[in-house]
């Protein structure tokens, strides 16, 4: 019983997540375009949605990269690490940050927490 009850939560969840997949895709490819003003618009949106998303929160700190806000992507880089410590993308983004400012400890400190 218990199996069949998280299949069925899983299938209704399911069409949602396949939504939020193909949303993130469509931002991403804004992004691509360097439509950034337009892709942080509809990004902002869908963080609000989906506050803890690890994707949508990585491109942002791509794209306030881009728009050469860097204080601003490396508070976002931050705390991506801070949530998924385990993923590498967050520290190598913060270690060409830091040193593009001349912060060379906490570049290296960020590149060795990637590995």
């Amino acid at each position: 019983m218990k199996r069949i009850v998280l299949l069925l939560i899983g299938f209704l969840l399911w069409p949602s997540a396949w939504v939020w997949a193909a949303e993130i895709d469509d931002i991403y490819a804004l992004a691509d375009q360097k439509k950034f003003p337009e892709a942080m618009v509809r990004l902002e949106a869908y963080l609000q949605k989906n506050p803890k998303d690890a994707q949508g929160r990585f491109l942002k700190g791509l794209i306030l990269t881009e728009q050469k806000h860097p204080d601003d992507a490396i508070s976002v880089f931050k705390s991506l690490s801070i949530d998924h410590p385990n993923l590498p993308e967050p520290y190598n983004n913060l270690a060409v940050l830091y040193a593009e400012k001349g912060m060379y400890d906490e570049a290296a400190d960020a590149l060795k927490k990637a590995i």
